[in-house]
């Protein structure tokens, strides 16, 4: 889920702590430079209605506007540390076939 979050939300913890209550928010971060907001929800089989129910209202409120769903097939997480960042090449350099035995922090 994207959605841009309006500057009107002033404390952003108890918005999304909200969200995770109400619609089972694993997941948020936003955009370096603008309130765009990525969201991971958990939502189960046949209950996405109830969660645009609850965007919808939000948009109603001017809470969030332009609110996109989209299902997630499957992600790749990667380690963030910086030390496995190929700079100059501009991608991760880790090599899966051998076991890190690295802890993701």
């Amino acid at each position: 889920m994207r959605f841009l979050l309006s500057k009107d939300v002033k404390n952003n913890r108890i918005f999304f702590g909200s969200l995770y209550r109400a619609a089972g928010l694993h997941y948020y971060a936003r955009s370096l430079f603008s309130q765009v907001f990525d969201c991971e929800f958990f939502v189960p089989r046949g209950k996405m209605k109830e969660l645009d129910l609850i965007l919808k209202k939000l948009e109603e409120m001017k809470i969030v506007k332009n609110p996109i769903a989209r299902k997630i097939d499957w992600k790749e997480i990667l380690m963030m540390k910086t030390e496995y960042y190929d700079y100059e090449n501009g991608q991760w350099d880790v090599d899966f076939s051998r076991d890190l035995n690295l802890r993701i922090i």
